[in-house]
């Protein structure tokens, strides 16, 4: 026997020995395979015109990760049984100047599985993934998404962007008095819940009081399709939102879209004397309402 066939068979003993260990009831030397999934963000920016509404400074397209998401919370589900193989808790995203959250999945059985993420919900939230504004309030940033992957051999590293599930409304005052404190929104008519699809259900409502600033943005769920929101504002002489208002602003009609931003504006018109309601349509400022008050010593 040459030297040749003598490394063969020496070849195929360790060969051999070393898969014997591996169907043997030891693992511990078997190697684990791993599925790297890498959580971006898609959403970065709102949909806006910049120079006509510079109170949304963007965000800068490089940012990192938990620049946008603070929390993350995930499900793995098995395609066919449609049972969830992994999930997690509401966890706080990793802080740094990484743009992607890796995922690592080991010891999952080869086979087709969809991942559900979903972004920025709530610490120790309780209520359906999807609801955007349980118990009438504002809430969170909340992104969400999903993907079906096949976790086998020939698996390779997958991104999977999240997207924004509300818009933004901006509630700009100016030229107001002194004296004012405070400001009451009431949202009506806006989508109470998002899937993982984007796909959005139920009517929900927003109650916010804000201490009065000249910007007041407020994140809510896009108006109901074929329909529009309602928008009532109440101005305050104190910063509690108590007794009668200042000035009680008509109704204001208007449309929230996902990952786009409606603005309302509402200026005193020294000239006029009077309070001028705009809000914000095809790029530009469109006066809706305006309303003469008596004038209030500061």
């Amino acid at each position: 026997m040459n030297m040749r066939s003598i490394h063969y068979y020496l070849y195929v003993i360790v060969l051999l020995g070393f898969l014997s260990s591996c169907i043997s009831d030891d693992l511990s030397d078997c190697p684990v395979p791993q599925y790297v999934v890498e959580i971006s963000v898609k959403d970065m920016n709102y949909i806006i015109n910049p120079d006509l509404l510079p109170e949304i400074p963007p965000q800068e397209e490089n940012a990192s990760f938990s620049d946008c998401i603070e929390t993350i919370y995930y499900t793995l589900t098995d395609a066919i049984s449609q049972n969830i193989v992994r999930e997690t808790t509401v966890t706080i995203a990793a802080s740094g100047d990484v743009q992607t959250y890796p995922i690592t999945f080991e010891g999952i059985p080869e086979g087709e599985y969809i991942l559900t993420v979903w972004g920025n919900l709530p610490s120790g939230n309780n209520s359906p993934r999807g609801e955007l504004h349980r118990n009438s309030t504002e809430s969170t940033d909340i992104y969400v998404s999903t993907r079906k992957l096949q976790f086998d051999s020939s698996y390779q590293t997958t991104k999977v962007p999240l997207e924004r599930t509300k818009g933004k409304l901006l509630l700009l005052s100016y030229n107001f008095p002194t004296v004012i404190g405070g400001i009451k929104l009431n949202i009506d008519q806006i989508y109470q819940s998002a899937d993982e699809e984007l796909r959005y259900t139920g009517i929900a409502s927003v109650e916010k009081f804000s201490p009065f600033q000249s910007s007041v943005p407020t994140l809510l769920a896009p108006s109901p399709e074929g329909s529009t929101s309602i928008l009532k504002l109440d101005y305050y002489t104190n910063d509690t939102g108590n007794g009668e208002p200042f000035l009680d602003v008509p109704p204001i009609y208007f449309t929230m879209y996902r990952n786009e931003i409606s603005a309302v504006k509402v200026d005193y018109n020294i000239a006029q004397e009077a309070y001028e309601v705009y809000i914000y349509i095809q790029n530009e400022w469109t006066l809706i309402h305006q309303m003469t008050i008596e004038e209030i010593e500061e």
